[in-house]
């Protein structure tokens, strides 16, 4: 699965802005891992095409000790040094007394070779001032060259999300420097501001002299190309726009989804692989972004399956059941029952519950378990109840089956339990007639569970 922003739209907002607009520097605004860094390289790509000098500024290649606004001054003198020419490039150098810009190479995460760059050149006296205005006219004299020369120069600020540069949105000092004085350049900023409307009015009065204008992902729809319908309405749902969380969670799938199609005993028809197969990826899929993204939410799953297959197997006692604070709903079913004059086969109550629960229409009490997938649509997911029969309200609603023994639960979500609920929400609808004549559909309920149970020891 690839997941991208609607690229093409964005890159035609962002080139619309910095030509057609005139908007000399651009904020991309959006959540970390949410492909900020793709589209600005997709831009920066096609500006090179058409002849643009583009300079990426990264953390990694500063000293945040030293000063700034010179190792801006010295990355930018590198980067357009080949198109000024050498000549020009001494030139800016013997304006300020240099005979060359001194380079250090330095470790990175990753395998590529980087370097920071510094004017071999001592402090005037210590005098701050001094060397302030000198950058100054060093950045004055670039942007003449480039005007003269005719040079097209993007400047990219990108991942200073969690340095001291931008951290604080009163220290913008520096790129508002080389914005008001370099203003033959045009430049790009990536950043996350989550709530950048609501922000204050000092910080929006030090946003709007920062930049000229501002593409919000926050408000930019995913498109995706997932081959599971579930994963995707999932994705919408939520409105998840962490691209590294979703691409990782499709990796790992890999090992889990030729085991799911190994053990999965159903015939591989198209109609199976979307009704079963393609589910009980999406709820392994879930699990794993659960993992990853929440994992209070997967340890209380995790302890939840192990006591729904502790009750199966008989391995607590009626007492320690009994005093269990997380059998409420269970408790619950045992009362309507009695109402019903339900007679348990034996002391094991509970036990037997679960088993109303797993196979509804084969008893003459069914127990049929709901969730309301749209409003007022119920879809029973007797199946899945060991995901949400610990956790969740259960409540009595009007029978859904002509049986006047039967009894229709509709589990209610909190508001702390969004994913749950929007899990709940991509299920596909099951009908009654499935359930009651599907033998597919009959080894499916029938299989999930140890399925599931055995996936998430292996998570």
């Amino acid at each position: 699965m690839t997941g991208i922003f609607n690229s093409d739209e964005i890159l035609n907002k962002l080139t619309n802005k910095i030509l057609a607009q005139g908007e000399r520097h651009v904020l991309i605004n959006g959540p970390e891992w949410s492909g900020k860094s793709t589209l600005v390289n997709s831009f920066c790509d096609k500006f090179k095409q058409e002849g643009w000098n583009v300079i990426s500024f990264n953390p990694e290649q500063f000293d945040f000790s030293k000063d700034l606004f010179e190792q801006f001054i010295t990355i930018i003198l590198m980067g357009i040094r080949r198109k000024v020419g050498q000549k020009e490039f001494l030139n800016f150098l013997k304006s300020r007394n240099l005979k060359n810009i001194v380079r250090k190479k330095i470790k990175t995460n990753n395998r590529a070779v980087a370097f920071r760059y510094f004017f071999n050149q001592k402090q005037i006296n210590d005098d701050i001032d001094k060397n302030e205005l000198l950058n100054i006219q060093t950045l004055i004299e670039i942007n003449n060259a480039l005007k003269r020369l005719q040079i097209d120069l993007l400047i990219v600020f990108n991942d200073f999300e969690k340095t001291d540069l931008v951290s604080d949105l009163n220290e913008y000092r520096v790129i508002r420097k080389i914005k008001k004085y370099l203003t033959e350049a045009r430049m790009i900023t990536t950043f996350n501001f989550p709530d950048i409307e609501n922000l204050s009015t000092a910080s929006k009065f030090n946003l709007e002299k920062t930049f000229d204008g501002v593409i919000d992902l926050y408000k930019e729809k995913l498109m995706f190309t997932h081959p599971n319908t579930q994963v995707n309405y999932f994705i919408k749902r939520m409105d998840i726009k962490n691209l590294f969380l979703i691409n990782s969670i499709n990796e790992s799938m890999e090992l889990p989804e030729k085991w799911l199609k190994r053990n999965l005993k159903i015939p591989d028809t198209y109609e199976n692989r979307i009704l079963y197969y393609e589910e009980i990826y999406f709820v392994v899929w879930f699990l794993q972004y659960l993992r990853l993204n929440n994992d209070k939410l997967f340890n209380i799953m995790q302890e939840d399956i192990k006591l729904y297959d502790g009750i199966r197997k008989n391995k607590y006692s009626q007492e320690e059941l009994e005093d269990n604070n997380n059998l409420g709903n269970i408790k619950y079913i045992n009362l309507l029952l009695k109402t019903r004059g339900y007679k348990f086969e034996g002391e094991y109550k509970f036990y037997e519950i679960l088993k109303l629960i797993n196979t509804p229409l084969k008893w003459e009490n069914p127990i049929i378990v709901t969730v309301e997938s749209k409003p007022n649509v119920l879809n029973i997911i007797n199946e899945y109840a060991f995901m949400f029969i610990f956790n969740c309200v259960l409540s009595n609603v009007e029978n859904i089956i002509e049986n006047k023994n039967s009894e229709t639960l509709l589990i209610n979500f909190e508001h702390n339990q969004k994913e749950l609920k929007t899990f709940a929400s991509c299920l596909y609808p099951r009908t009654l007639k499935q359930i009651n004549t599907s033998k597919e559909k009959e080894i499916y309920d029938l299989s999930v569970f140890e399925m599931v149970k055995e996936l998430i020891e292996k998570l």
